[in-house]
């Protein structure tokens, strides 16, 4: 029998959207995609976590782009280890993977809802894989 996760997923809220058209040149029609995305995890206590994820593309002059979006959600995250079977290394992994590989879905559907619903091509990001730790982590 499979073990059970020490992980819960306990649903996400969107903390920000934007959308803003941004003027490009008539014969430009391609454009070089330069995602950013970035976590933050915040130990609330309790083994509750919340896990902040942003995605941004900001057009620049020197990659143009035909509008400036930002999405940012939280996930709402519960962690049980009441044997305290998993050492601090993995804990960590786990925060910071799993908690970001539940909830890309989200923020992918919400980036693909949002470019559709402003009467663009809609932007389906592609589905990414972040066992190798490849989110930027924000400092402060």
């Amino acid at each position: 029998m499979p073990k059970a996760s020490v992980l819960q997923f306990d649903n996400y809220t969107v903390e920000e959207l934007l959308f803003k058209k941004e003027p490009v040149k008539a014969d430009q029609h391609e454009f070089q995609l330069q995602p950013h995305f970035e976590q933050e995890i915040v130990n609330l206590g309790d083994d509750k976590y919340d896990v902040h994820l942003s995605f941004d593309i900001t057009p620049t002059e020197d990659h143009p782009m035909p509008f400036h979006i930002h999405v940012a959600i939280v996930g709402h995250f519960t962690y049980f280890d009441q044997d305290e079977t998993i050492d601090a290394n993995l804990k960590d992994h786990i925060l910071h993977t799993n908690t970001i590989s539940i909830l890309f879905p989200f923020l992918r559907q919400i980036v693909a809802t949002l470019t559709n619903n402003a009467n663009v091509a809609t932007l389906m990001l592609p589905i990414m894989n972040f066992n190798d730790g490849g989110l930027e982590k924000k400092t402060e």
